[in-house]
């Protein structure tokens, strides 16, 4: 899901040596690798990413962060990220560590996106169309996303915890109920999805966008990728009609513009809740509580535009 910052940051000879003994372990870099290689850390959250160029090639590494375990599912994520490359919208996989997560992949070469990018008409189009491609995807994702399930999962977390969600969170219950109750008169289609198309998953190649972290990838409503886009980029309203013509190729179906507006709303409340997780071993000095505050005053702010009609009359995409 999308990320505020940084979980417990390891300290850099701690990252240096699970490098070092991650590398020793990779059969296709192992002998070259103590022939000499450059590791480049890279911009990453919960995880510790590295561009390594080892023998005149170029991939990219990905060491888990410290607690992920608890919510991520290395087995399912290792699947569905070979399944996403063999359909084109996900670098080539060259390794996975199923104990651990750690992950080796070919290096695409292209631009990370920003909110900024992503508003820029060509940009956000390409980034439409690479969503739409995965959701037409042949092969089956493992696993089932559902953002309601999700959040239950996190709130069973924390009350083992004993770490309370605040007032702003209980304020949304009713109306993440009415959502829910909405959604699931008319189930929508599982497709395969991402689940977390924040822009730092999404490398711009200028020719298309390549689609990378598969953590929370499974089987999943299409509507869910599109309207966490837009929610994590920033996106006004013109965007929206932009991203929504530009996948379905024209006219949107009123019903999947009804679910994109809801589920808007409900990437405001996940993240949200996923902030309060980040606390049980988070860096104290990232404020996720505040980021959680934030997320939840945004979830208020769009459900203030939605009308009980659109509650009302949603359906299926």
């Amino acid at each position: 899901m999308a990320e505020a910052g940084p979980v417990r940051p390891q300290p850099a000879h701690e990252v240096n040596e699970q490098l070092q003994r991650t590398l020793a372990r990779i059969p296709e870099l192992s002998e070259r690798a103590r022939e000499g290689y450059r590791a480049t850390r890279l911009a990453s959250f919960t995880n510790a990413t590295y561009r390594l160029d080892v023998g005149g090639e170029c991939f990219a590494l990905r060491l888990p962060g410290p607690g992920t375990e608890r919510y991520i599912d290395r087995a399912r994520e290792a699947r569905n990220a070979a399944v996403a490359a063999a359909g084109g919208v996900a670098p080539v996989l060259v390794w996975f560590d199923r104990t651990d997560g750690a992950m080796l992949t070919r290096w695409v070469a292209g631009c990370t996106t920003t909110p900024q990018s992503l508003r820029q008409r060509d940009v956000g189009r390409r980034a439409a169309l690479t969503l739409r491609r995965l959701h037409r995807l042949r092969a089956r994702f493992r696993g089932r996303f559902d953002v309601f399930a999700a959040i239950a999962d996190y709130e069973a977390m924390l009350a083992v915890a004993s770490v309370s969600l605040p007032a702003a969170y209980a304020e949304l219950a009713g109306s993440v109920r009415l959502i829910e109750q909405a959604l699931a008169e008319r189930p929508a289609k599982l497709v395969p999805c991402h689940n977390d198309p924040y822009p730092g998953n999404l490398v711009d190649t200028g020719a298309t966008v390549c689609l990378v972290d598969w953590e929370y990838a499974a089987m999943g409503d299409p509507m869910w990728d599109l309207a966490d886009l837009s929610v994590e980029s920033g996106y006004t309203s013109a965007d929206d009609e932009a991203l929504l013509e530009t996948y379905y190729g024209g006219r949107v179906p009123a019903a999947s513009s009804h679910r994109f507006g809801l589920l808007q709303v409900m990437s405001d409340v996940a993240w949200g809740v996923w902030s309060y997780v980040q606390l049980l071993s988070a860096d104290p000095a990232v404020d996720y509580a505040e980021y959680g505050l934030a997320r939840f005053a945004a979830a208020h702010q769009r459900l203030s535009t939605l009308s009980p009609r659109r509650l009302a009359t949603v359906t299926a995409t």
